[in-house]
């Protein structure tokens, strides 16, 4: 039996060992792809991983059914993208952030036409950068992808394509798309926020 084999078996039998020595080679990289997403709050990121890691004790199983354990951190970034997605969908409900409770620049940036430039201040404030995370994360793991790569490393399109191992067209037309997922789930967002002090 490979090694590979041996930890996602040891894991779907839950030997503790096995988990521990998982745990401790990937939380730190799980860890870090959370608090980006969540806009850099420490405890709520761990919270998130902590609840990653619970379902995967949870459910040995699913992990006895991977090919090997080559697959078994794309499916914990899987889980917490879920998660991610569970929580900004409750926070959105759950209106747990009401419009006045923001930064007044951040709250005219908001509020201001789509077709507007926000203004840098609030664009680089650190709640309006909670508001992007939230809204990337709704986003499919493409689309949120290409535009990190765009907005947040700043690559121009002819590096994005290398990355992706695809021509330059394509990229635009991802970024095209992306752009327009990311408007209406922002839309969503702000409507949200502004029916929360209604």
């Amino acid at each position: 039996m490979s090694d590979s084999r041996r930890l996602v078996d040891g894991i779907a039998r839950g030997d503790a060992a096995l988990f521990r020595a998982f745990y401790d080679q990937n939380a730190e990289r799980l860890l870090r792809f959370v608090h980006y997403r969540v806009g850099g709050d420490v405890a709520l990121a761990e919270e998130i991983l902590q609840e990653a890691f619970a379902r995967l004790c949870a459910d040995p199983g699913a992990v006895g059914r991977l090919p090997g354990d080559a697959m078994l951190v794309p499916w914990m970034f899987g889980m917490l993208r879920r998660i991610i997605a569970d929580w900004a969908r409750s926070r959105a409900r759950g209106r747990c952030i009401s419009l006045d409770s923001l930064d007044p620049g951040v709250q005219e940036a908001l509020l201001q036409g789509e077709e507007d430039e926000p203004p840098a201040d609030a664009l680089a404030h650190p709640q309006m950068q909670a508001l992007v995370g939230m809204v990337l994360s709704l986003l499919s793991p493409v689309h949120a992808a290409v535009l990190r790569a765009k907005y947040v490393e700043g690559l121009a399109v002819e590096e994005i394509a290398v990355r992706c191992n695809a021509s330059a067209k394509v990229i635009e037309g991802r970024l095209y798309r992306a752009r327009e997922a990311f408007r209406a789930a922002f839309a969503q967002v702000r409507a949200d926020l502004e029916a929360g002090d209604a």
